[in-house]
């Protein structure tokens, strides 16, 4: 019996050396450390029951008292963090949830009042500030107003920063938000899917937007029919400006419905001059997320089977200049050159005219 338990430790011993027993991952990010977010997922933890609104500056309180109304009133979160309320001055409120400062508050409240009733709740939010990186037409922060009469949700987001692009990976959307549990900042990453979105109507990944929620929509090199579908309707805003110059019929400022492509702007700007534009030579020029301006060249090609490649989807501010013919440029640089001369000519031919008289 000794035997069995003495070769029974050594087996543990020697199990535990080559095979350790590893830590359980953990969900959960600390605010403070930037260095790696991790893939967790909190699809859990964005239902209404369990995400709090965190307070910030730019919110404005309403503070109500059961039986003491000389101290209700509303009362706006200073750029600090701080907060200016009756009877006990100022009071730092930025990152907590209503929750959290009314039961603070009560605290303290009852060190000056016998017993205080109170209720605090959110009467007006300040703008959403959002970040929107990755395969998107405009990338960038943005900010959304009254969010607390028209909540915005991730679809708005998408809309907000141009719709999506050609590569876009709808399959992995991911989402970073910041959560507050037992008194820590914590930063959480979840994946969501859009496809099913369009394709089954599935709303359970078209989420309320946060503040300082990150939406990172990473790459893909497989380009479907579903996500032209997405580009062309729900994850696009509904108009875009685009302008249209050259040999056109009607050149200018056109706004026009998101998802329209290169050949469908031309035509919406009458199409091309007859014997004065160069069907082979239409430039669109781009401004990058980097501000540099490219320049692509095109065909002006009618064919049911142009691919997106050779008929491109514009985007916001993109500028299409439809280039003239050879003939059209020389046509016109004689004129501009004999435009002086033709003035003199005739001016010439007025003068002899007068002295035959």
């Amino acid at each position: 019996m000794r035997k069995n338990i003495f070769f029974t430790f050594i087996f543990i011993g020697i199990f535990n050396i080559f095979f350790p027993i590893l830590p359980a991952a953990s969900e959960d990010i600390n605010i403070n450390d930037s260095t790696n977010i991790g893939s967790n997922n909190f699809k859990n933890s964005i239902s209404s029951t369990s995400y709090n609104y965190l307070i910030g500056s730019g919110d404005i309180l309403e503070l109500k008292f059961t039986d003491l109304e000389v101290y209700n009133g509303e009362f706006q979160v200073l750029n600090d963090g701080w907060i200016f309320l009756p009877v006990i001055g100022n009071y730092f409120i930025e990152n907590k949830t209503l929750e959290e400062a009314r039961n603070d508050l009560i605290s303290k409240y009852s060190k000056e009042l016998i017993v205080p009733d109170l209720q605090l709740s959110l009467s007006h939010s300040r703008p959403l500030d959002i970040s929107i990186i990755g395969e998107v037409q405009k990338p960038g922060l943005y900010q959304i107003e009254d969010i607390l009469e028209n909540p915005p949700r991730l679809v708005d987001g998408l809309q907000l920063a141009g719709g999506i692009t050609s590569k876009s990976n709808l399959e992995d959307v991911k989402l970073i938000r910041l959560f507050k549990e037992d008194g820590e900042l914590i930063k959480k990453i979840t994946s969501l899917n859009l496809i099913s979105l369009v394709e089954d109507g599935d709303q359970s990944n078209n989420i309320k937007l946060s503040h300082g929620d990150v939406l990172k929509i990473n790459s893909t090199n497989e380009f479907s029919k579903t996500q032209y579908k997405l580009a062309k309707a729900t994850l696009a805003p509904a108009k875009i400006g685009i302008t249209v110059v050259g040999e056109v019929k009607a050149p200018g400022e056109k706004m026009v419905v998101s998802g329209v492509s290169l050949i469908e702007a031309i035509m919406i700007a009458g199409g091309p001059v007859d014997w004065q534009a160069n069907r082979q030579n239409i430039q669109l020029i781009r401004e990058d997320e980097y501000g540099a301006i490219n320049v692509s060249r095109y065909k002006y090609n009618i064919n049911k089977n142009n691919s997106i490649i050779n008929n491109p989807i514009l985007k916001d501010g993109d500028i299409i200049n439809v280039n003239a013919v050879n003939y059209t440029k020389f046509s016109r640089g004689v004129q501009t050159i004999f435009a002086p001369l033709r003035d003199i000519i005739t001016g010439i031919t007025f003068y002899e005219l007068i002295n035959d008289d």
